[in-house]
């Protein structure tokens, strides 16, 4: 799996994470065959991030380019996803409140309190 011909970085939340900027329209990215993630482009439609921590080389957070340049997208949103994908990848569960739960404590650890306070306010409209 080649994971240089992606724009990535290094999660700032936990450095052994890799996250991969992926643009759904020009890149192809694929998860091993015998791999049991499931991973398509389209699905960017439904979320903004996926986390993946088992077939993989390291765990990854699959990051939609699209959402960096959204005119209400700020830092503390770009924290909030990568503590929520975090919490996934912590927890190796699939449970999103669980993981959104987690996400407020990854937060909080990380002195990230404008996050943290985007976060609880989308969880309260829930």
């Amino acid at each position: 799996m080649d994971l240089e011909q992606y724009t990535r970085f290094d999660c700032p939340l936990d450095e052994s994470v890799l996250v991969l900027v992926l643009d759904k329209y020009k890149d192809k990215f694929e998860l091993p065959e015998d791999s049991k993630w499931h991973f398509e482009m389209s699905m960017f439609k439904d979320s903004h991030a996926f986390a993946v921590w088992e077939d993989v080389p390291q765990p990854l957070i699959l990051l939609d380019k699209e959402i960096l340049h959204a005119d209400w997208f700020s830092a503390d949103h770009l924290f909030v996803i990568l503590a929520h994908e975090m919490a996934h990848i912590r927890l190796r569960s699939l449970d999103e409140s669980h993981c959104d739960q987690m996400a407020l404590n990854i937060l909080k650890d990380n002195n990230l309190m404008d996050a943290h306070e985007l976060l609880t306010s989308v969880l309260d409209r829930h």
